[in-house]
């Protein structure tokens, strides 16, 4: 009960304590070992029910459940299956959004206005909805959104527009009449004088629909120098590219609006966890993080409780399991013992991160009481099939640190087998 197994899942951390079991017992009736060998191994098998065997999340909700009020928990909480999670956020979503339809929200109309669904028609179109953005808000709900820190000033981009067309139209005084560049810059300048006096919604539609200066205009004979062909070049490329800049910006700008105003949606589900006194999956990692992390005396605890932690495919973590398993040894060497290949890291989209698996592999192999153990024998394939294998990949897998690509290594065969 010193010792703290992860594994990636429940069936795989089933499979361990019952391959324990068998070699406990096997080890019990062994008479060959010694007498205080075979108790030992009965001993174990006595308490090993009491063993923490389980996935990270089994571990995080054990240690909530014996310390719930230390942990901000309420005692006796249960756990919310994947359809009650999705009952709880489809009611607070249709009661976070029929408020804001009820009482006016100019960012939902804005929204609107632009094209974003509220909801998706399909299962596909659900993370291009306002919705679909709700949820991701709330499955990240650990993290700090990444938002746009300055609005977008239609003002600004006007007075900008001002200073760029009073340079076209100096630049066009001396141009020769028929010169194609020269008459799309007259217009530009048309377009900016348009907006004068334009506010609001029809000002910033004017400014991000400026006239096409296509920026390989222009006749050279016409114009007086080649200097002045060329600023005219490159104000009409300003053109494009300021439209699209601003564009950019307008959405950046929407977008932070749109995230400040659905985090009330996860307010709302986590008012209803709350009546209900229940705890989802993200809870149990980010509720545990936060009593390590922020409670020495928990912290403290638990460090004596668990005095070794085991962790299985260590490539698919991500940084909140990392974190919490960071806190959970601390400093003590050989408190954290991990297995893992970076080679499989396939979890991405599930935010693992396989550098903190090669990153704690390099801290090993240079800190005291560190090590780093390679598993290289195979126990599934003959020879001849490890030897084409090492010679293919050898030459594919190639090493490279912006990829976190480990390199490649040699399998080797099992013992006593042939060809």
């Amino acid at each position: 009960d010193q010792i703290a197994a992860v594994t990636f899942t429940e069936n795989a951390a089933t499979t361990m304590k019952l391959r324990l079991r068998e070699r406990l017992e096997a080890t019990r009736v062994d008479s060959s070992l010694s007498p205080d060998e075979r108790g030992r191994a009965g001993a174990a098998l006595e308490v090993l029910e009491r063993a923490n065997v389980s996935t990270i999340h089994a571990l995080c909700a054990a240690m909530l459940q014996e310390r719930p009020l230390e942990c901000g928990v309420v005692p006796g909480f249960r756990m919310a299956d994947e359809a009650e999670a999705d009952m709880l956020f489809a009611r607070a979503w249709e009661e976070w959004l029929g408020e804001r339809l009820t009482h006016g929200d100019d960012v939902l109309l804005e929204a609107l206005d632009l094209g974003v669904p509220l909801e998706a028609l399909s299962t596909w179109g659900e993370r291009s909805s306002l919705r679909g953005l709700a949820r991701v808000l709330l499955e990240q709900r650990d993290l700090e959104p990444l938002v746009a820190e300055a609005p977008f000033d239609p003002a600004a981009a006007r007075e900008e527009l001002r200073a760029k067309a009073a340079r076209a139209r100096a630049l066009c005084d001396g141009v020769q009449e028929g010169d194609a560049l020269a008459d799309r810059l007259a217009a530009f300048v048309q377009h900016v004088e348009s907006a004068a006096f334009m506010e609001g919604t029809k000002l910033v539609e004017h400014i991000l629909s400026p006239p096409s200066v296509p920026k390989n205009f222009g006749h050279r004979p016409r114009w007086p120098s080649v200097e002045a062909l060329e600023e005219a070049r490159g104000l009409a490329a300003w053109v494009k590219e300021s439209a699209e800049r601003w564009s950019a910006a307008l959405g950046a700008d929407v977008h932070g609006r749109l995230v400040r105003a659905l985090t009330g949606v996860t307010t709302l589900y986590e008012g209803h966890k709350t009546e209900r006194g229940v705890l989802d999956f993200l809870d149990l990692l980010v509720k545990t993080r936060d009593a390590l992390r922020d409670r020495p005396a928990v912290r403290d605890y638990f460090q004596r409780r668990f005095r070794y932690l085991i962790i299985d495919e260590f490539q698919d973590t991500d940084p909140l399991q990392v974190e919490i398993a960071r806190l959970l040894t601390g400093d003590r060497p050989g408190a954290l013992v991990v297995v893992g290949d970076a080679k499989q890291s396939i979890y991405r989209f599930r935010r693992a991160e396989v550098r903190f698996f090669r990153e704690l592999a390099a801290g090993a192999r240079t800190t005291d009481g560190g090590a780093v153990l390679h598993l290289k024998q195979n126990f599934r394939s003959r020879p001849a099939i490890l030897r084409f294998v090492n010679r293919v990949f050898a030459e594919l897998i190639e090493e490279s640190e912006p990829a976190d690509q480990p390199p490649y290594e040699p399998i080797d065969p099992p013992p006593g087998l042939s060809d």
